[in-house]
């Protein structure tokens, strides 16, 4: 029986350190400014980090990084399209 708990919890420390690489990989391929408008982006400001967005297309194998002032003026844009529809 506790060979199986071993066996189960090795497994599952596996899937977690599998995650982290895998985020990881994402951070390192985060661009350092807004793909918007070209705002600089400090990595290490928390105020930033907390703020800013950022979108991952695994499909595309690409990050995306917008600052709060174009990702609020997108999604306003985008209810005023949803809107226009209705």
């Amino acid at each position: 029986m506790a060979k199986l708990k071993r066996k189960i919890k090795r497994k599952g420390e596996k899937k977690k350190q599998k995650s982290i690489d895998e985020h990881m990989m994402w951070f390192d391929k985060m661009p350092d400014h807004c793909v918007n408008c070209f705002k600089p982006y400090i990595k290490n400001n928390k105020e930033m980090a907390q703020k800013w967005t950022v979108v991952v297309r695994k499909k595309q194998d690409k990050v995306n990084l917008y600052c709060d002032v174009c990702w609020d003026e997108a999604n306003q844009m985008i209810e005023e399209i949803k809107e226009d529809i209705k």
